[in-house]
């Protein structure tokens, strides 16, 4: 009489079964992170353009603060005179933007130099606001045109919408800042 042993073992389908197990879930792992991954470099990149959105903002703000004269001002430019870099010369310096594709470009320029680029992706062309009075718009809501009306404003009111994409979402982060001009001769 023989006495037969079962064999112990896995049979190769279920070898097959194994295999084809650790295979997906590996594949939902290393796709988890290659989402997270690119969520964590979204997120880093909006942080880090309105942290140089709020330093841009700042820089503007004092350009502005310490006008003398504005030569212009309009809701996407405003031309000025003022002492940046605190010698007995005024420099003219303009803030003005460009329309790119869906976006906007906001660059300055000083005296007569190359502009360069501040701002990228606004997606709203309004930036500037222009007030005689805290609350009150310049010559009732109407940009400033004429030379009486330039000389009336005491309050420059910045406002920037920035989407890294161009164009408005519900990622659009939007910037606001009141400036008041200290250096005018009223």
């Amino acid at each position: 009489m023989k006495i037969i042993k079962k064999q112990k073992g896995f049979s190769l389908v279920e070898m097959l079964l194994v295999v084809l197990l650790i295979f997906i879930i590996v594949a939902l792992v290393s796709s988890l992170f290659i989402t997270s991954g690119r969520t964590n470099r979204d997120v880093i990149n909006i942080v880090r353009s309105e942290i140089d959105a709020r330093l841009v903002l700042y820089r503007i703000s004092k350009d502005i603060r310490e006008t003398h004269d504005i030569i212009t001002a309009n809701n996407d430019e405003v031309i000025f005179l003022s002492n940046i870099d605190e010698d007995e010369y005024y420099e003219r310096i303009r803030y003005y933007l460009i329309a790119e594709e869906s976006h906007f470009n906001l660059y300055r320029q000083v005296d007569s130099t190359e502009a360069r680029l501040y701002i990228k992706n606004i997606v709203d062309p309004d930036i500037f606001l222009y007030y005689s009075d805290l609350g009150v718009p310049a010559d009732e809501g109407t940009l400033p045109v004429n030379e009486e009306e330039l000389q009336n404003i005491r309050f420059v009111d910045m406002t920037v919408s920035i989407d890294q994409s161009g164009i408005p979402s519900v990622r659009t982060m939007e910037l606001d800042t009141m400036i008041t001009l200290r250096n005018r001769i009223y």
